[in-house]
């Protein structure tokens, strides 16, 4: 009880904060400006913008469906696909961030693998996209170089995301080789050596199936078939953002569509409030007056790219979610039954 009052206290703390941010956003809105440049919306735009955020989300999928192929390798498309929406749907109505968590328990259940297994896959992706942000930002620094560009505000951003991430990428890649070493495998044994026999085998093997949901960051032709999957979300995250901005005549860097997208990659991987609201607005906003937007027009596309990239694979999601209702329905009875079984 004790440990459910501290979680409904850290949820309480998370989706007040964003909830405050959200608010000040709104506070802070230059309404007439908001408004002129909300005028200006190509729609054609737009929906090409949201194009891009579904393709973009397909692209994870994908990079999933890599991730998993060790363990998997005929793990159909659509089953990622809708369980990519589904989770990122949950995203927009749990707080926390829960679809995430969903996510890997669907298709647990869809292709009956181990649970532990697909949830190490998981940080496998974060460990793509800390890559991708590292590489993403040594293309900015590039493009500011051969562009003489003079935002010295967003240089000085850049370098310490820069340290920072780089700094996260190595811990966390280290961490991951280490925990699927056979040293890790020996000192797991003796960490469990003192549980009862049944307490100890079932300990070492939740632990195993957690290494093997890690082999992807062991191989390096699996690294870079991730690699080349993150690049694509990049791509598709950088051409959505340029769409939105093209859509309201606001002129923006490529380097600056870069930036905006690592700052909405961070933002949105935070625990937050339902439907992302604050850290998004707030990220976007103060990313693009960064690169010469004025402030007006950044929240403008801030509120525009928000439904872009929330309302489409929102939609999809709960679509999605209607058509696997029965059959993950028939599938966790399945299981019970089972389990039912086995301790018969």
């Amino acid at each position: 009880m004790a440990g459910s009052r501290r979680l409904n206290w850290k949820t309480f703390v998370v989706i007040g904060g964003s909830l405050l941010l959200f608010g000040g956003f709104l506070y802070s809105l230059e309404w007439d400006k908001v408004w002129e440049a909300l005028s200006r919306v190509h729609p054609l735009w737009v929906f090409a913008a949201a194009v891009c955020v579904v393709l973009d989300y397909y692209a994870r999928a994908m990079r999933w469906g890599v991730v998993i192929h060790h363990f998997d390798p005929l793990a159909p498309a659509r089953v990622l696909w809708r369980g990519m929406t589904i989770g990122n749907a949950l995203n927009t109505v749990l707080p926390l961030r829960a679809g995430d968590l969903i996510r890997p328990m669907f298709l647990s259940v869809k292709r009956r693998l181990p649970l532990a297994t697909v949830l190490s896959t998981v940080v496998v992706e974060r460990l793509l996209d800390a890559l991708g942000v590292v590489g993403c930002l040594a293309v900015i620094l590039v493009l500011m170089d051969t562009s003489g560009s003079t935002a010295s505000g967003a240089m000085d951003q850049i370098r310490d995301w820069g340290v920072e991430v780089s700094v996260t990428t190595v811990l966390l890649l280290v961490a991951v080789l280490l925990l699927a070493s056979g040293r890790a495998r020996f000192a797991a044994k003796a960490g469990l050596s003192w549980l009862g026999r049944p307490w100890r085998v079932r300990g070492f093997r939740i632990y195993l199936q957690l290494v093997e949901g890690l082999q992807p960051a062991r191989s390096p032709w699996r690294l870079m078939g991730g690699l080349a999957w993150t690049a694509a979300v990049w791509v598709l995250t950088t051409l959505s953002i340029l769409a939105v901005m093209h859509s309201m005549d606001v002129k923006l860097p490529l380097a600056g569509a870069l930036f905006t997208a690592v700052a909405l990659t961070v933002a949105i991987s935070l625990p937050q409030a339902p439907g992302f609201l604050g850290i998004f607005q707030v990220a976007m906003t103060e990313s693009l007056v960064l690169w010469g937007a004025s402030r007006g027009e950044s929240q403008a596309a801030a509120l525009v790219l928000w439904a872009v990239y929330v309302l489409p694979i929102t939609g999809i999601g709960i679509f999605h979610a209607w058509l696997e209702a029965a059959d993950l329905t028939a599938i966790r009875a399945t299981m019970a039954e089972k389990a039912e079984r086995d301790k018969n």
